[in-house]
């Protein structure tokens, strides 16, 4: 029994070890008072030094926000449109007027807009260990105003769950984890109610 006892303690102290014990660095802040049917996801700030950082998240983030249903998202090919038209840059941020033209052209009712503050995949003697930082803000259309705000600041390991199950490997799978949170924090029935 003394010997079952032991090797018991000891397996768990062992997964113990390999239990990631990071908790997701997540903030919500102020959330919504209305409820937005339509809106732009703005081009992303890349401040990492990975290159096109930016549109990768940009489109991952896009695709993740297209599983919240009853929620109308324009095209990223429009926003770029308009913001060559109005000769606003990718870093640049929209004024309150720009963002009532973008819309009243878009026809939504809100943003998203957003920095990639840190992007990064070390690589290992095995494996890769991504990084990603960012931050994004819900702006409502109308008034200009930001409704919610959230940073997320994760890595590959902290989705580790035994030994090395569960860890994300690249960089993209990392980015559709991180959205997958924000946007489950932003919309957490999974769904807009429209009408």
């Amino acid at each position: 029994m003394k010997v079952f006892l032991f090797l018991l303690f000891s397996f768990a102290l062992v997964l113990s070890a390999c239990v990631s014990h990071n908790s997701p660095e997540v903030q919500n802040i102020s959330p919504p008072s209305t409820v937005l049917c339509s809106i732009a996801v703005l081009p992303l700030v890349n401040d990492s030094d990975y290159q096109q950082g930016g549109v990768i998240v940009y489109r991952i983030f896009v695709s993740e926000l297209h599983k919240v249903k009853g929620l109308t998202i324009s095209q990223e090919g429009d926003v770029r449109k308009l913001y060559r038209q109005m000769r606003i840059g990718p870093k640049d941020t929209p004024s309150l007027d720009d963002l009532k033209i973008l819309a009243d052209r878009l026809r939504v009712q809100g943003f998203v807009r957003g920095r990639i503050v840190k992007m990064r995949e070390d690589k290992g003697r095995l494996e890769a260990r991504p990084i990603l930082a960012l931050n994004l803000r819900m702006i409502n259309a109308a008034t200009g105003r930001t409704m919610m705000t959230i940073y997320n600041s994760r890595r590959g390991e902290d989705y580790r769950s035994i030994m090395h199950f569960g860890v994300v490997n690249t960089i993209t799978e990392l980015a559709r984890v991180v959205s997958d949170e924000i946007i489950r924090q932003w919309f957490p029935a999974g769904e807009v109610k429209c009408q």
